[in-house]
C-alpha cells in the first residue's frame, strides 16, 4: 500500500519513505495504515481512537492523544509527513491524488 513516497509493507509491518525504512511504533504504524486505507477520506479523532487504540468508550481518553501521535508520526516521515492533512476541528486525512494512491 502506498501514498506518494510512503509505502507500507503490510505483511512485514514495515514502512518506507522513498525506499528508506522508517522506524515507527505500533500505534504510529496503525495510525498511518488507518489513514492510508481510507484513501483521502477524513477520519475523526474519535474514530481513530476507536480503531487504533481499540477503546469502546473513548470518553475516557482525550482526543489530544491522537494529535500528539500524529505529530510524532509526521516528524518521523520527514517531508512525506506533509501528506497527513489536519482537518480542523474534525480529524485527519491522507492527501489524496488518484495517480499515487494504491493498495
Amino acid at each position: 500500500m502506498s501514498a506518494g513516497s510512503i509505502t507500507i509493507h503490510t505483511k512485514q509491518w514495515l514502512v518506507s519513505v522513498s525506499g528508506a525504512a522508517v522506524d515507527l511504533t505500533y500505534i504510529e504504524y496503525l495510525l498511518l495504515k488507518a489513514l492510508m486505507l481510507e484513501r483521502g477520506k477524513v477520519i475523526s479523532r474519535v474514530t481513530l481512537l476507536e480503531r487504533v487504540w481499540r477503546y469502546g468508550n473513548v470518553n475516557l481518553l482525550e482526543t489530544r492523544t491522537v494529535d500528539v501521535h500524529i505529530g510524532r508520526l509526521r516528524k518521523k516521515l520527514g517531508e512525506a509527513g506533509n501528506l497527513i492533512i489536519t482537518v480542523r476541528n474534525v480529524g485527519y486525512r491522507m492527501a489524496f491524488s488518484p495517480e499515487w494512491i494504491s493498495r
